[in-house]
């Protein structure tokens, strides 16, 4: 939800402080989401290789986009 309020154009040129907490909030849940994932691959489905580098590029792949 918090991501798609970055998209409205309102949001971005009138809200500009706004904007900009709501990035900065954004961020920080998604890389505790990215970081929880990663410390649970070990043990989801089995804690396979396969599933933990599975976790790991997916955790890539979110952040860095």
């Amino acid at each position: 939800m918090l991501a798609i309020l970055q998209f409205v154009p309102i949001v971005r040129q009138k809200l500009l402080i706004s904007h900009r907490i709501n990035g900065y909030l954004t961020t920080i849940l998604l890389i505790t989401g990215n970081v929880g994932a990663l410390m649970i691959a070990h043990y989801a489905f089995g804690g396979a290789l396969s599933t933990q580098a599975a976790a790991g590029t997916l955790a890539i792949l979110t952040t860095t986009s």
